[in-house]
C-alpha cells in the first residue's frame, strides 16, 4: 500500500467513506450527464439558470396571488361590514314602521 505519513491512503479512505462515496456520485453524476447530452455542458448550465429563472417566477406568481387573496379579504370585510350596516338599516325602517302600526 501507498504510505502517507503515519496512514495509508485505504486507512484515510475507509475513515472518511462518506465524502468519499459523496465526492464519486459527484463525479460519476457529472460524467453520465456529460455523456446523455454529447459533451454539451453549456446546455445544463442553461437549463440550471432557466430553473432559477423559473423559480423566481413561481415566486413572483405566488406573491402576487397573495396580494390578490389580501384585496378579497379586504372586499370580504367591506362586504360583511356594508351587510352589517344594511340588515341595521332594515332593522330600524322595521321597527319605524311597527311604531307607526300600533
Amino acid at each position: 500500500m501507498i504510505e502517507t505519513g503515519e496512514k495509508t491512503i485505504m486507512e484515510g479512505i475507509t475513515e472518511n467513506w462518506q465524502a468519499v462515496t459523496a465526492l464519486l456520485g459527484t463525479v460519476l453524476g457529472g460524467v453520465v450527464s456529460y455523456i446523455r447530452m454529447d459533451g454539451k455542458v453549456s446546455l445544463n448550465k442553461e437549463r440550471i439558470k432557466h430553473g432559477f429563472e423559473d423559480r423566481k417566477l413561481i415566486e413572483t406568481d405566488v406573491k402576487e396571488h397573495d396580494k390578490k387573496i389580501a384585496v378579497i379579504e379586504k372586499d370580504i370585510e367591506g362586504i360583511r361590514k356594508a351587510s352589517d350596516r344594511h340588515a341595521d338599516a332594515v332593522e330600524k325602517i322595521k321597527d319605524i314602521l311597527m311604531e307607526r302600526g300600533t
